[in-house]
């Protein structure tokens, strides 16, 4: 039931600790939350989630200026956003002691976001009540509480906002993963200036993230060993936000135990699919930003599995086709040279096999194009098991093509074992 779309609007909305406004509903997908005054704090006895193809909407627009809105979802049940959240210029407050989702399909506008699963007692409201300004509304957060509670995960949605704050017992910014539909989910990210994660467990996919906006990603944890987390980013992610390797350099923490793996991981055929794809159309955005590859884990090409360039059973390399995405070349930089780092950690690229009919593309054909010199290669096996490359020439002189059994061409880059 999770990413179901049979999530209703909030319910059993009601303003307290002297604060006013209106809550309607124009029509069954809609729910408009409008406060009298500089800050409202909402309680949801029927819970706060927002379904796909559903709308909630703050703002008051006869109030001078903007507001800051402080929602406690009640009950037992986490708070899901699967439709739109929309507060345009004002700061909205989640609170949840389940836990908050945010689905592929959610999206998030405001000025500030912050959901949390830190409950906060009467006084903290009253606190929220009294805040003389909006500006106060940009410093103020729940204190968070490092016993174990409901967790805040953030599935590939929208977030466009100056600051988000997520903080739960184990958060996690994930980037939409399901690369077998719908290719124009992939662009979804959190934008923001600011952006604060706060757990026990943190564990961040930077191409959830516009590198582009970021200004600052604060990583907090619970202190000591207790604290787990990691900052990572694969191919898939890579191809569709280039920008979020950017990410990796506008982050502060100070938990040793909080891993970050500067690199674009290539842990399975899809991920390789997009590396290939990524050096091949050579937008300087894919080429530029990242400075190292590495694999994650063994790769089997599927090349031995049938016979003939028509055989359905087998993948051609030069042509390999995943349900979904379609078919594209296997070979990255077919037509010029790679010029960061690749590392291997020892794990083995196999089952490879390719056909090729040659034409103007083709300059260097192996495992990889070409790299160049500013570039290092290290640490990978590569297997064929049996395959290998088998080239058809057409009448057409197609120029000089370098072949390899690991690159077409190495111009004095590095290679170690």
């Amino acid at each position: 039931m999770l990413f179901s779309s049979s999530f209703a609007l909030p319910s059993g909305g009601k303003f307290t600790h002297e604060t006013s406004g209106t809550i309607s509903k124009p029509n069954n997908n809609t729910l408009n939350i409008s406060g009298n005054k500089q800050n409202s704090i909402i309680q949801w006895g029927g819970g706060f989630s927002i379904g796909k193809g559903e709308s909630v909407n703050f703002g008051n627009s006869n109030f001078k200026g903007q507001q800051n809105y402080l929602n406690i979802a009640h009950g037992t049940s986490k708070s899901t956003i699967d439709g739109i959240l929309n507060a345009s210029g004002n700061n909205v407050f989640l609170i949840n002691p389940n836990g908050v989702i945010i689905t592929k399909n959610g999206t998030i506008n405001a000025n500030r976001f912050v959901a949390s699963t830190s409950s906060m007692s009467d006084n903290d409201m009253k606190a929220f009540a009294d805040l003389k300004s909006f500006d106060d509304g940009l410093s103020f957060s729940p204190v968070f509480k490092p016993s174990k509670g409901g967790n805040v995960v953030n599935m590939g949605g929208e977030i466009n906002a100056a600051s988000v704050v997520l903080q739960g017992n184990i958060v996690v910014s994930n980037a939409y993963a399901d690369y077998d539909k719908n290719l124009g989910e992939h662009s979804k990210q959190i934008s923001a200036n600011e952006i604060t994660l706060q757990g026990n467990e943190v564990y961040v996919d930077v191409s959830s993230i516009n590198g582009n906006k970021l200004g600052k990603l604060n990583i907090k944890g619970s202190n000591g060993n207790n604290f787990k987390g990691s900052m990572y980013l694969n191919a898939s992610g890579y191809y569709y936000n280039p920008n979020s390797f950017k990410v990796f350099d506008k982050y502060t923490n100070t938990n040793s135990n909080f891993n970050v793996y500067k690199y674009v991981g290539i842990g399975s055929d899809v991920d390789w699919w997009h590396f290939a794809k990524g050096w091949n159309e050579r937008t300087w955005d894919f080429m530029l930003n990242a400075s190292e590859y590495r694999l994650t884990n063994d790769i089997d090409f599927k090349g031995n599995q049938g016979k003939g360039v028509e055989g359905k059973d087998w993948q051609n390399y030069a042509n390999y086709c995943i349900d979904g995405l379609g078919c594209t070349n296997m070979i990255p930089s077919i037509s010029g040279v790679i010029f960061e780092d690749f590392d291997g950690q020892g794990y083995t690229l196999s089952n490879i096999n390719m056909e090729i009919f040659l034409d103007e593309n083709y300059r260097n054909i192996g495992v990889f194009g070409g790299f160049e010199a500013s570039s290092t290669i290290k640490n990978i096996n590569v297997d064929y098991e049996g395959g290998g490359i088998k080239i058809y020439f057409n009448a057409e002189d197609v120029g000089m093509i370098n072949i390899g059994g690991l690159a077409g061409m190495i111009a004095n880059a590095k290679i170690l074992h």
